[in-house]
């Protein structure tokens, strides 16, 4: 995995795609997103639900049946895509958002990758 530094842009594009609050379409072209919602506990901290949300993308190999090392290729159906954006050795970089909306609570993190995408998800 390469070094993954914070990128004060990242978080600033972070930011205000969470302000969006229920606006929010479908991901931002030309930007790698994880996304997360809280839509119940919304008396909890921005530190905590940004916490679990960070969690719950790092968690979602645990919950699938992992990859073999001679399988680790990605793709879109094998359940891990939040965790993808993360852990893969082309980001470099990470900023993150979270806005507390109405009614809701948005949690926004943008990565910064070393390459450009040459395949996409059909």
């Amino acid at each position: 995995m390469s070094l993954q530094v914070y990128c004060y842009e990242l978080e600033k594009t972070a930011y205000d795609r969470a302000k969006q609050c229920e606006e929010m379409d479908s991901s931002v072209e030309n930007m790698t997103e994880n996304t997360h919602n809280y839509t119940d506990r919304l008396n909890s901290s921005l530190e905590t639900a940004a916490t679990a949300a960070v969690q719950l993308w790092w968690s979602e190999l645990q919950a699938t049946t992992g990859i073999d090392q001679i399988q680790n290729l990605f793709f879109v159906h094998a359940g891990f895509q939040s965790f993808a954006k993360i852990a893969s050795d082309l980001t470099t970089g990470v900023g993150c958002g979270i806005v507390r909306c109405q009614t809701l609570i948005n949690i926004v993190c943008h990565y910064e990758t070393s390459v450009m995408k040459i395949y996409f998800a059909l």
